[in-house]
């Protein structure tokens, strides 16, 4: 069964843990990525020890995150210690344009002509328009 948390692309059989990570997958709406690319045993084996090879280590990203994945994989000749390999995915990522502040309105500042200096002007620009009508 494939869900679609899961590309369908793993490595050997699904255990009883590998169940509960696409519980966990679907519940969270996430995807493993390292499922999702078609890649040589090489790239998917994240766990080698002697004859034993298996995918024990996954990247879980958002459902809606998918569409800027451009790959995932294991690094074959890296190791985190002696029998772990290094997984990493490549995202497009596009840089966010700064907005310019929209134009601001200028205020009427009517508090300042209450009272003051301005407060006589507006009165005399007022009478004279009156006495020219």
């Amino acid at each position: 069964m494939v869900l679609k948390e899961h590309g369908g692309r793993g490595f050997g059989r699904r255990n009883q843990e590998g169940e509960r990570l696409l519980e966990l997958a679907e519940a969270m709406n996430l995807v493993v990525l390292n499922t999702q690319f078609e890649k040589r045993r090489s790239h998917l084996v994240t766990y080698k020890s002697g004859q034993i090879e298996t995918q024990i280590d996954y990247v879980l990203v958002r459902k809606e995150d998918k569409k800027i994945i451009m790959e995932c994989k294991a690094i074959p000749n890296e190791s985190v210690v002696a029998q772990l390999k290094l997984v990493v995915a490549n995202f497009r990522l596009k840089a966010i344009r700064k907005r310019k502040a929209p134009a601001r309105n200028r205020r009427i500042k009517t508090w300042k002509l209450k009272v003051g200096e301005k407060a006589r002007e507006l009165r005399s620009k007022v009478e004279r328009a009156r006495e020219e009508r």
